[in-house]
């Protein structure tokens, strides 16, 4: 029975097929997220595992991959988000894009952003197309898909009726940011 919980805990961590091309920058000082991600699972190779049938480990990977890139989003933490993304980029079957909202139940980048009021992030997120402007949220309470523009309008009314001066003026600047890539 321990046996069981031991292989769990194993795959869970990404334990699996190690394999890698290098990357010229591996961990940086100013990132503890992807620090931490990169210890774990820097050299997994999504491809190779996936031909010797690792499924878990990717599985495993693909949760730990997305919830490394949420807490980047929630910290506003751009530098982890920038080694993130030069990271999977090479494998455009694999890259930030797809791992948004992999993990159910799970938020997406877009959500992350705007709930957080990760400014930069957002920015990031937008600049490099990891994130699409015409993407939409599901509204928990009325269960109605909310454009970006109409969810963030939306914080800015729960923010007013809280009071939150803070809240208020960075769901505008929000609003202000994707005004700016809804005209690019």
């Amino acid at each position: 029975m321990i046996k069981k919980y031991i292989i769990i805990f194993i795959i869970l961590l990404g334990f699996g097929c190690i394999s890698a091309s290098p990357i010229s920058k591996q961990t940086t000082n100013q990132s503890t997220i992807y620090n931490d991600w990169f210890k774990r699972h820097g050299k997994w190779n999504f491809k190779k595992a996936y031909e010797t049938n690792e499924a878990q480990g990717n599985k495993g990977y693909s949760f730990q991959t997305n919830w490394a890139i949420l807490d980047m989003i929630a910290k506003d933490d751009v530098v982890g988000l920038k080694y993130m993304y030069e990271k999977l980029k090479p494998d455009p079957e694999h890259n930030m894009t797809f791992f948004n909202g992999i993990a159910i139940p799970s938020v997406s980048y877009e959500q992350q952003a705007i709930d957080k009021r990760s400014i930069k992030a957002l920015k990031f997120l937008l600049k490099n197309k990891v994130i699409d402007i015409k993407a939409t949220i599901e509204d928990e309470k009325t269960q109605k898909e909310l454009s970006l523009f109409q969810y963030t309008t939306q914080k800015i009314k729960e923010a007013k009726n809280k009071k939150d001066f803070k809240a208020i003026s960075r769901y505008k600047k929000i609003l202000e940011i994707l005004q700016n890539y809804k005209e690019k």
